[in-house]
């Protein structure tokens, strides 16, 4: 396979995660452009997640017998046109039909993503081809985000929707140019990918590895400011050494899963326990609080390769895109599951300090699931 189908996935996926983020930091010049609040505007942040964590599959099943070229370029199409309706939006109503429309398609978009990076690569790279698309996701949120910050300071969020669509036609350009890919799979074999026990498995470790991380990162401002001491003119530069620590893990994460997959990732959830507890009791020491931020970012990433890649050997010999595509619902879900249960666990006196120290035992208890899904038995080639 050309690089062409890769790089239009790559822009993709930087894309729909660029998509994901930005109303966090644009929520306010939102909801000013359509007249209503803040806290409405920031409600697009929740229906965004949840679309993407119940419908993504769900579409994902449903297009299961389209030609997998045509499909990646439909979806795409819909996500830029979702963005220039956002752009264009005059009021509540059809911003929200851009973002869910928009977030319907990125399940789809990076499980598809993963599955072109499997297949450029021989069976040993697996977790350096996996690693390419969370470098993408990486750059959206390092990247993406203060970029579209950036436009809206300087001309207007509107502006932001716009380059989106824009960075979504370009994907179409390189994959457009590829050779059609016949129809892989049915919702049959689909399905049956993804119910096999160490695929399950695999999909609820992705779920438990990453909730205590975000839980963390979900209050990481007032626990830079509040704990630490940190003014908030210093956020952005200590959340970019987050944003390059998550580059450098995504990276060494890819190597690490390669030398060895369930080895590997059990070695990266052990680093992002142990680093989790060191942030948490070093959160008086500013120097030692930057240094471990970075460190704990690629800790994060460390493991995202490794997630990925059981998902996309467990089921190479049958179907791979919907359990992908759960997997990548599964990432969603912990993350609004995490935001509620951090607000829970501030709001009932645990303190923010406290909360960094139990978030280390999301990796510890996905260890043990590991060794769940390490011990089924492997998974038996089925007819599709």
């Amino acid at each position: 396979m050309n690089r062409s189908p890769l790089s239009g996935a790559a822009i993709g996926v930087f894309c729909v995660g660029a998509s994901e983020y930005l109303i966090a930091g644009l929520a306010p010049s939102i909801a000013t452009g359509l007249r209503t609040t803040v806290a409405q505007a920031s409600g697009l942040i929740t229906v965004y997640a949840a679309v993407v964590a119940v419908a993504g599959p769900l579409l994902t099943l449903a297009v299961s017998r389209v030609e997998r070229r045509s499909l990646l370029i439909g979806l795409l199409a819909a996500f830029g046109a979702a963005n220039l309706l956002a752009a264009v939006s005059t009021g509540m109503t059809e911003m929200m039909v851009g973002r869910i429309v928009a977030a319907a398609t990125h399940c789809p978009i990076v499980a598809m993503a993963l599955v072109i990076a499997s297949r450029h690569d021989d069976a040993t790279r697996q977790g350096r081809a996996m690693a390419r698309i969370s470098v993408a996701l990486n750059l959206a949120t390092a990247v993406g985000v203060p970029l579209a910050l950036a436009i809206n300071t300087l001309t207007s969020w509107r502006m932001a929707f716009v380059l989106l669509a824009l960075a979504a036609g370009v994907a179409v350009a390189h994959v457009v140019r590829c050779p059609p890919d016949q129809p892989a799979t049915t919702a049959r074999a689909e399905i049956r990918a993804l119910l096999r026990p160490r695929v399950l498995v695999a999909i609820a470790t992705t779920f438990l590895a990453t909730i205590g991380g975000y839980a963390t990162y979900t209050f990481i401002a007032p626990i830079l400011t509040d704990e630490t001491g940190f003014a908030r003119d210093d956020l952005w530069l200590l959340l970019l050494l987050f944003g390059l620590g998550s580059l450098a893990g995504s990276v060494l994460g890819g190597r690490l899963a390669d030398f060895h997959l369930d080895r590997g990732l059990r070695i990266g959830l052990v680093v992002l326990a142990l680093t989790t507890l060191l942030f948490g009791l070093s959160l008086h020491s500013k120097v030692f609080t930057a240094i471990l931020l970075f460190v704990l970012g690629a800790a994060f990433f460390l493991i995202v390769p490794a997630l990925n890649a059981r998902i996309v050997v467990g089921t190479a010999d049958l179907a791979p895109t919907l359990a992908t595509s759960v997997n990548v619902a599964a990432y969603n879900l912990s993350i609004m599951v995490a935001s509620g249960v951090a607000r829970l666990a501030v709001e009932g006196g645990i303190g923010l300090q406290g909360l960094v120290l139990l978030s280390a035992l999301s990796p510890i208890a996905a260890i043990a699931l590991t060794a769940v899904g390490t011990n089924r038995s492997a998974p038996v080639p089925a007819e599709r």
